[in-house]
């Protein structure tokens, strides 16, 4: 008996549904009155256009694309980041449609997946990631698996035959689904390169980073991997849960793009993933980037651990490794699982030193960037911090504070930061 897909088992109706009800009965009065708030009286024929008869201009879908380097010094241009930039009468069409989704992702996409849905957040993903990776340097516990998917091209890649079928899974309607068939369908790509803008090209697959629609399109796309991941599950009778997933099912965590599997190490429960990622690929389009997705086995593992290895083609990767930019540890989190976190600050801050900005703001800059970009506050939240990771990181504020300190001539306590004196600067205490 053939197995079904994904797009077959999300249209048998196992999610609620009284979704649809939600998108079938839009009121376009609603778009309208909002267009008249952005748009002079061009837009709003447009608008008016798009929403009643289903036709996007390609001059409005005209799209730039701006390449963002990866690494500092990019040679090949797998090493860029293409961002599209999108035209404001799209972008406000788009939001539109993207404020409808909104309102009913809750619905749609499982609990383990917390990208872009109203009241979940990404520090739950981080903690129950850290949850079951705890213990994986114990020889006497049960031996697991932990398969951490990096896809290729993500956004680029997606298949928009695949993507349509989905959204009808979903049972959104018909002429919803058309607004964003256009949407995706009519776009127009010119590259910005070196001040200068080169080429008018059609687009043929994939969405376009930058575009307000994009993520909420790719989170139901990894709503139906999930929905195929399941099934390949009920099917294989000799797949075994990871150690504490047993119960609430889990079996992965989604965050965009950032997938981590779970399972028991043994070979059929391997085998169970790598059927379900070689079935989504050949439906979506979507590929696993071999060379960085990784395998984390637990010390426990002693048989079979090489043959789980060269089943999946993915090398087997030590903790700490890095998951939405916090370290994942199996015990406590030392100084060398903070190294690329020091290293992230040593680089940002090197260019501070050459401006003069006032002190107040190197207090926003401290506030704003320091704290939030360079070093997530999120990870004192996750783990007790070394000691000297603390230090170091009080002494990196001090030279933010006071740039002559990057050649020792002055000093400044980071006491003195962060005791407020007549309201003081609000810098917060480690």
């Amino acid at each position: 008996m053939k197995r079904p897909n994904c797009l077959w088992l999300l249209s048998r109706g196992w999610r609620l549904r009284k979704r649809y009800l939600i998108l079938q009965k839009i009121v376009l009065q609603v778009q309208m009155d909002t267009l008249q708030h952005f748009l002079k009286a061009p837009g709003q024929l447009l608008g008016t256009i798009f929403f009643i008869m289903g036709k996007l201009l390609k001059q409005i879908n005209a799209t730039i694309i701006a390449l963002i380097p990866k690494v500092q010094m990019p040679a090949r241009v797998s090493e860029y980041r293409p961002i599209s930039c999108c035209n404001v009468l799209y972008k406000v069409i788009t939001k539109l449609i993207v404020k409808r989704m909104q309102t009913v992702l809750h619905l749609l996409i499982d609990s383990l997946q917390n990208t872009f849905v109203p009241g979940r957040s990404i520090a739950n993903n981080i903690l129950l990631a850290q949850e079951l990776l705890a213990g994986y340097n114990q020889v006497k516990r049960p031996p697991r698996c932990t398969i951490k998917v990096d896809l290729k091209k993500a956004y680029d890649s997606v298949e928009w035959d695949y993507l349509l079928e989905v959204l009808k899974s979903f049972n959104f309607s018909t002429r919803f689904i058309r607004w964003i068939e256009q949407c995706i369908s009519t776009a127009n790509f010119s590259i910005s390169l070196n001040g200068s803008i080169y080429g008018f090209f059609p687009s043929t697959c994939g969405l376009g980073q930058g575009d307000p629609m994009s993520p909420y399109l790719f989170v139901l796309i990894l709503e139906s991997w999930h929905t195929l991941i399941r099934h390949c599950v009920q099917l294989s009778p000799q797949f075994q849960f990871h150690w504490k997933c047993k119960e609430l099912e889990i079996l992965n965590l989604c965050f965009v793009d950032d997938v981590l599997l779970f399972c028991r190490a043994d070979i059929p429960s391997v085998q169970t993933f790598k059927d379900a990622l070689c079935e989504f690929a050949a439906l979506s389009g979507l590929q696993v980037n071999a060379q960085k997705s990784q395998i984390i086995l637990s010390r426990s593992v002693q048989q079979d651990k090489q043959q789980i290895v060269d089943l999946l083609g993915f090398q087997e990767g030590p903790l700490p490794i890095k998951y939405l930019g916090i370290p994942l540890v199996s015990s406590r989190l030392t100084n060398a699982g903070c190294s690329t976190l020091v290293q992230k600050l040593d680089s940002r801050l090197a260019g501070w030193n050459n401006l003069n900005l006032s002190f107040a703001a190197r207090a926003q800059l401290i506030k704003s960037i320091f704290y939030t970009v360079c070093y997530p506050l999120a990870s004192t939240s996750f783990y007790n911090c070394p000691l000297a990771y603390v230090t170091s990181r009080q002494v990196q504020d001090c030279k933010a504070w006071v740039p002559s300190l990057a050649s020792d001539t002055g000093k400044t306590h980071h006491d003195g930061l962060t005791v407020a004196v007549s309201g003081g600067w609000r810098m917060r205490p480690m």
